[in-house]
């Protein structure tokens, strides 16, 4: 059994709860092995060290911070190829997740389960972090979530200094960067087959530069999040249509931005893109190192679905959809804390360029644009770790007006009955009110139309934002209760309108209605048709 995970993620507390709910018969046989993690350590006095427990009557092993260890895929296989072979039981632990995947590859393919930790679904968060006098919201998720700590969780404070617990601040965020996700590539690559796996960051690696250019990716995607959805938004118009919460400024700023608009946007670019800061970084090894991120599970991919018209005239003849991905950041904090940081970055460009516009006014917006993507990915990364086999999701984007692009944020397909297909479809918006423009997509017959044909009946619509929830035709529900029971209701929180906890309290729209009952087979029979109130 692999147990891998980057650090603060819960796995030495998973192995010791495991332990201490065996049989006392087992427990007596298990041993529970930990790796100084201030060396280096060689494998064969570990190695040695199992052997002897064993003609001990030890026959269970837990082997903590085993990644430690010089070459430790062949240290893995000579584990499984000797003592479990033998009968042992053993669990190996690991916080440089890289070196589990290199030895996944090469040395145990079939030979072992695993169980990974770096992704903490709120649900999760929220239950192992709350107290009686504390809550966690979907809103602190959002700023801080992504490792079992917060603020007043105690923590060995030997492993992890005071003021480096929790995101709460870019030097708490940097040094987890350093420590747990750049140095568990570099030990990792260093480690394996003598380096010599390091490839094209082999002159990065030489010149000392690779955990710098690790967490130079790592915030560059994160910046990425903050710049394109920024200049999104100036894009699309003047200042006070790409900020539309900002509607106290003046006429003078609106006209200042448009003129100043592409030289402050070149700006921000400059800024904050990847070539930046003294560390020259080509292509490749940015490609590299992000290929690696995604193995250790810092980043991962989630599917986009490019869509025609929602006009039945204008899509006729053309595909149903394209293929592409975006990038998802597992850890809410790193993201929140680096996108804190360059919005930071873009104020100075305006303020460079004298934007009459107050710093508290523009950090509480742009900020809240940013945090209204990363609820977004949240909510999706949420459910596709609880999908069930013969589901998928996806977000789906479609041309709308001349130059905008309109989205559903998640779509879940259901195909476990090839024969009628279902699709549940959420808007997720970073707001505590129902703002009137917000269910507008899940309200357009076209657009509908346009998901039943290319996937099957729309059987639920559902905008998650921060309010309260509402049942209605289409359904508002509060992003904490709908994350909060994913671990306990994965099916109701896919589907929410036909689950009883959140199924409509008024009728659906007659057009909406008809759609939404399933036709009978050819022959009369399956399923009987489903009541306008269930859906």
């Amino acid at each position: 059994m692999l147990l891998n995970g980057l650090r603060r993620t819960g796995k030495t507390v998973m192995a010791q709860q495991a332990i201490a709910e065996l049989p006392d018969a087992v427990r007596a046989k298990t041993a529970f092995i930990k790796i100084s993690q201030k060396r280096t350590v060689p494998n064969l006095p570990v190695f040695a060290l199992v052997e002897d427990l064993f003609y001990e009557g030890f026959r269970t092993f837990f082997v903590d911070e085993c990644t430690s260890m010089l070459d430790f895929p062949v240290w893995a296989k000579d584990m499984a190829d000797g003592p479990a072979a033998r009968g042992y039981h053993v669990v190996l632990l690991g916080t440089d997740s890289l070196s589990m995947w290199l030895a996944r590859r090469e040395f145990l393919e079939g030979r072992y389960n695993e169980i990974r930790t770096t992704r903490i679904p709120f649900h999760e968060w929220r239950r192992l972090l709350a107290r009686d006098d504390r809550s966690l919201s979907v809103k602190d998720y959002v700023r801080y979530g992504g490792i079992l700590d917060f603020e007043g969780v105690p923590v060995d404070s030997a492993l992890v200094p005071e003021s480096r617990h929790s995101f709460r601040d870019t030097a708490s965020i940097d040094w987890y960067v350093h420590s747990s996700i750049a140095l568990n590539i570099q030990n990792a690559l260093a480690r394996h087959a003598g380096g010599d796996d390091f490839g094209d960051l082999r002159s990065l690696w030489e010149d000392g530069r690779l955990t710098e250019a690790i967490a130079r990716v790592v915030q560059d995607q994160n910046h990425r999040l903050a710049r394109d959805r920024l200049h999104l938004r100036f894009a699309h118009g003047d200042f006070y249509e790409a900020y539309k919460a900002v509607g106290k400024l003046n006429k003078k700023a609106r006209s200042f931005v448009k003129e100043q608009k592409e030289a402050i946007l070149q700006e921000i670019e400059e800024r904050l893109c990847l070539s930046s800061g003294g560390l020259e970084i080509s292509k490749k090894e940015a490609d590299l190192i992000l290929e690696y991120l995604h193995r250790i599970d810092v980043f991962k991919d989630a599917d986009v679905l490019l869509m025609p018209s929602t006009d039945p005239k204008k899509r006729r003849r053309q595909r149903l959809y394209k293929e592409t991905v975006r990038i998802l950041q597992t850890q809410p904090g790193i993201r929140s804390g680096q996108m804190r940081l360059a919005c930071g970055v873009i104020w100075d460009v305006l303020k460079i360029n004298r934007a009459p516009i107050a710093k508290e006014t523009f950090l509480r917006e742009s900020t809240g644009a940013v945090q209204g993507q990363m609820l977004e990915d949240i909510v999706f990364a949420d459910l596709m770790d609880v999908l069930p086999e013969g589901c998928r999701i996806y977000r789906l984007e479609w041309k709308a007006d001349p130059g905008e692009t309109a989205a559903f944020d998640c779509a879940v397909v259901d195909e476990r009955n090839p024969l009628r297909p279902r699709v549940s479809l959420f808007e997720v918006k970073h707001a505590d009110s129902m703002r009137g423009d917000a269910a507008r997509h899940l309200k357009n017959p076209q657009a509908i139309a346009q998901v039943a044909e290319a996937f099957g009946t729309v059987v639920s619509r559902a905008v998650v934002y921060n309010g309260e929830t509402d049942r209605r035709a289409v359904l508002w529900i509060s992003a904490d209760e709908l994350l909060g029971y994913v671990g306990r209701d994965p099916e109701g929180c896919l589907f929410p309108q036909l689950s009883s906890r959140w199924s409509p309290l008024v009728p659906l729209e007659p057009w909406m209605a008809k759609a939404a009952v399933p036709c009978l087979d050819a022959e009369g029979g399956g399923d009987d048709p489903m009541p306008e109130q269930a859906v």
